[in-house]
């Protein structure tokens, strides 16, 4: 199956089997019904983009899949937990939208033998919040990935909510969504180990992961 077909049908609601694999985000949980104990652990981030919902909602697809293969895991839009409704908000008056996304990560345990190394996904399943984050820059930052809108913020957040809409983001605008050379260089790095069964090579990506880190938020 074509890379291409499954960004375009990522999340479309339609089951496509050749593409629910760790390579192409798990066809954005469309195949949820087939999995569903594999699922392990859930994360919340909150997009603050440079786009209006027309333009977002058409390239949709596209977006949630090329994260979706950058974290490995199904990424989706969250729904608030009393309305059920999609946490999407536009601003039509700045050309941005507001978007909380879901992030649910599979099982190495139960992670499809037929996908052999690619299993091994605890080196980005593990790291703290603001290291994702930079991970995600990073990767968005890469030709492969290159994010189609400007982000303006990224957050992790705890649980779906229209209450994380209400929030101040004009004060949160300072945080720094640049990303230096060093940690696209580890982005690529990561990826790398990431295949990687062996517990040293892991532990040692880990390792070399943060340490990167460190010294890209102090240059």
């Amino acid at each position: 199956m074509p890379f291409e077909f499954c960004l375009q049908s990522y999340g479309d609601g339609v089951c496509q089997s050749q593409c629910n694999t760790i390579q192409c985000g798990y066809d954005g949980g469309d195949c949820e019904n087939e999995q569903r104990n594999y699922y392990l652990s859930v994360k919340y981030i909150l997009l603050h983009l440079k786009t209006n919902q027309s333009e977002f909602k058409l390239n949709r697809n596209q977006y949630l899949g090329n994260l979706g293969i950058i974290l490995r895991s199904i990424v989706r839009i969250a729904k608030d937990n009393t309305t059920k409704e999609l946490l999407l908000e536009d601003i039509p008056s700045k050309n941005q939208i507001k978007v909380l996304l879901e992030v649910i990560s599979q099982s190495n345990i139960n992670c499809k033998t037929t996908e052999g190394n690619m299993c091994t996904n605890d080196s980005v399943r593990l790291l703290q919040p603001n290291e994702l984050k930079t991970y995600i820059l990073a990767a968005l930052s890469t030709n492969q990935y290159k994010s189609l809108f400007s982000i303006i913020n990224l957050n992790f957040v705890d649980s779906p909510s229209h209450s994380h809409f209400k929030a101040p983001w004009e004060l949160e605008s300072s945080t720094d969504t640049g990303i230096s050379k060093e940690a696209i260089g580890l982005y690529v790095c990561i990826c790398i180990l990431a295949g990687s069964k062996l517990k040293l090579v892991y532990n040692t990506s880990l390792s070399l992961l943060r340490l990167t880190l460190k010294f890209s938020y102090v240059f």
